[in-house]
């Protein structure tokens, strides 16, 4: 599982630099996006998009204001994938 989350390292770390146009060296697993990267309200709206696009994934309202953080970021990607992409096809051969 290592594999796939530094690619969903990569691609927060990508978003987060884009939207906030900082250097993605600064962007750290612990960093909050608005305490440490400063992201404004609008901002954080930017950032969730950023993620749902990149990663093709869904994030409401309540799951956006619980990811603060790169690492809180990284970890509901990797289990959103987990929870809608791998399940389809577990449930399917379950089935037979």
């Amino acid at each position: 599982g290592a594999m796939r989350a530094v690619f969903e390292v990569v691609g927060v770390t990508n978003v987060v630099a884009s939207v906030l146009q900082i250097d993605p060296a600064e962007v750290l697993p612990a960093s909050n996006f608005v305490f440490d990267l400063g992201a404004d309200s609008m901002k954080s709206v930017e950032l969730i998009a950023g993620f749902e696009e990149e990663f093709d994934i869904e994030m409401d309202e309540e799951n956006a204001r619980e990811v603060q953080t790169v690492d809180g970021a990284v970890d509901f990607i990797a289990q959103f994938k987990v929870d809608h992409a791998v399940i389809g096809a577990s449930a399917m051969q379950r089935r037979k």
